[in-house]
Order: C-alpha cells, then structure tokens, then sequence
C-alpha cells in the first residue's frame, strides 16, 4: 500500500448514520486519514463517511463528516481483510474526490 500502518474494527453503528448496521471503521497512525464505511448499504447508493483531514491524496479540511460515493468493497457483513485492503487503498491513492452526497444521499452542495 502506502506504507503506512492503519488501525481497522468492525461494530454495530450506534450513531446511526447507517441504520444500525455493522460499520468498518479505518484510522492511520497519524490520524489524517479517517473514514467509516456501512457493510450494508443499498446497491449503487454506497458512500463512505470522512472524518479526517485527508482523502483521496487531497486535503478535505477539518470540521463535520463528509459523505462521498464510492463503490461497494464487501459483499455482505462479513468483511475480510482483502476488503479492508481494497477500501483503505482507495481512500488513500490518489485520484478525483468523489461527487459529495449528504445524509439523504442527494448531491450535496460544494
């Protein structure tokens, strides 16, 4: 990957962003890159949750949560680490931020 060491667990959301379903959380080391991804999300409405300062390679600031679309990185609820793999090197490569959604995943004003 990128040579940086992430820290990843698995539970159930108690914040209710996606519906009590199990959520996979990533941090690395540094704390910059912080992100939340529902395990259960509806087909083609899949988005990942921003809490750090970076994403994608880009620097997104600090201040509330910020929802992107991103594509589906497990099939179900039982996550592997080949998916943990997958998602945490598409939030770190480098590339366009995604189309940002809010929490009714409608296109968001920039």
């Amino acid at each position: 990957m990128d040579g940086a060491r992430y820290l990843w667990w698995v539970v159930p959301d108690l914040e209710d962003d996606f519906c009590g379903t199990l959520v996979l959380t990533v941090a690395s080391a540094d704390r910059k890159v912080l992100v939340r991804y529902g395990l259960v999300q509806s087909q083609g409405r899949e988005y990942v949750i921003v809490l750090g300062p970076r994403f994608r390679s880009h620097p997104v600031g600090r201040g509330p949560w910020r929802r992107f679309r991103c594509p589906r990185f497990v099939a179900d609820a039982a996550v592997t680490p080949r998916d943990v793999a997958r998602f945490i090197r598409w939030c770190v490569e480098p590339g366009e931020v995604p189309e940002q959604v809010d929490y009714y995943w409608t296109i968001a004003s920039p």
